[in-house]
């Protein structure tokens, strides 16, 4: 579960009392940094 989306629930069901997911960076899974491909072959 992200944790944007946990939070969101926890403060739309009025568990916690400030939306803080504001202060949460949002990952980009796509656009991360990858190893190249040369490291790996054997």
């Amino acid at each position: 579960m992200h944790l944007k989306g946990f939070f969101r629930y926890l403060y739309n069901t009025k568990l916690i009392p400030t939306n803080i997911t504001a202060a949460i960076p949002t990952d980009n899974y796509r656009n991360q940094a990858k190893l190249p491909s040369y490291l790996f072959r054997k």
